[in-house]
């Protein structure tokens, strides 16, 4: 962990803690998935944090739109998405009426926009004060219901 803000950050430990953090948790996780995606929104919100005292703005699309990349993956769908249905959101995203937007997931799918929520909840209070693995896993239903 290095602390600092990203313009006073050197690429050197950017690169370092990008090795321990991003390419450590896909090294633990790529028999399933890759985190690249969180990532991203990740350095979105941090981004947008950090830049929000120097007038600057960040956000992230996340469409569901037919790319190379993408291609196979939406082989067969009607809905498929063409980049074209995401444009009018990139075009407002970098146009000056969006200067209050900040910080932003945006995920656009068949039609609709959204914007991705991460919230933590008020959560759950140990009976004790200090939360123990029985307790947890006693209470684990309660903890998971929204």
């Amino acid at each position: 962990t290095r602390s600092a803000s990203l313009d006073a950050l050197p690429l050197a430990d950017w690169e370092r803690i990008v090795a321990v953090n991003l390419t450590g948790t896909f090294a633990c996780a790529r028999a399933a998935f890759a985190a690249t995606k969180g990532g991203v929104a990740a350095l979105t919100r941090v981004i947008a944090a950090e830049g929000a005292p120097l007038g600057i703005t960040c956000n992230a699309i996340a469409p569901l739109a037919r790319t190379r990349m993408s291609d196979a993956f939406l082989a067969g769908r009607a809905d498929g998405g063409e980049p074209a249905t995401v444009a009018p959101l990139v075009v407002f995203l970098a146009s000056p009426v969006s200067a209050d937007v900040n910080g932003e997931i945006f995920r656009v799918r068949d039609g609709r926009i959204g914007v991705v929520r991460t919230e933590m909840p008020e959560g759950v209070a140990a009976a004790g004060g200090t939360w123990s693995v029985e307790e947890i896993a006693a209470r684990i239903a309660q903890l998971l219901r929204p």
